[in-house]
């Protein structure tokens, strides 16, 4: 029976993230956030959990290099790459990237969908197709909404 996991317990999605995130920021020498989530998919949240994950899982270590007084003015650098042989990672996915262009995102990945909000009506641009509202805003009006009982 197959398996979607790696011996260490990431999926393969996953540790093929890694890989392009290890790709990326290597290639580049360094990598701000907005840049590194378009690249990989992968939204803020789930691109800082990759970054843990990494790090206890395969040793690698991906470092925030703070640019000016801002937080979120900086970039990603490599200072260890774990278990990976770096030129290796480089060399693989550099055949890949020339042999089928920019390094793909996942399949499975939608590009942007254009829908309906469901509390204001107004149209926008989703990210995934479960989304139901435009902002934040209009889902936390939604939820209480939903929520509250009528007598």
């Amino acid at each position: 029976m197959s398996n979607n996991k790696l011996t260490s317990g990431i999926s393969r999605v996953d540790a093929d993230k890694l890989l392009r995130a290890l790709y990326h920021i290597a290639s580049h020498g360094g990598v701000a956030i907005p840049e590194l989530q378009d690249v990989i998919g992968l939204s803020r949240a789930s691109l800082s959990r990759l970054i843990v994950n990494s790090r206890r899982q395969y040793g690698v270590i991906i470092t925030w290099r703070k640019d000016g007084h801002m937080p979120s003015a900086g970039e990603y650098t490599i200072e260890d790459w774990g278990v990976f042989d770096r030129a290796r990672v480089l060399a693989f996915l550099r055949v890949k990237t020339e042999r089928d262009g920019e390094y793909p995102r996942q399949p499975t990945e939608p590009a942007s969908i254009g829908k309906i909000c469901a509390f204001c009506g107004q149209p926008f641009t989703a990210k995934s197709e479960a989304a139901k509202t435009c902002s934040d805003r209009c889902r936390s009006k939604l939820s209480s909404s939903n929520n509250r009982v009528t007598s």
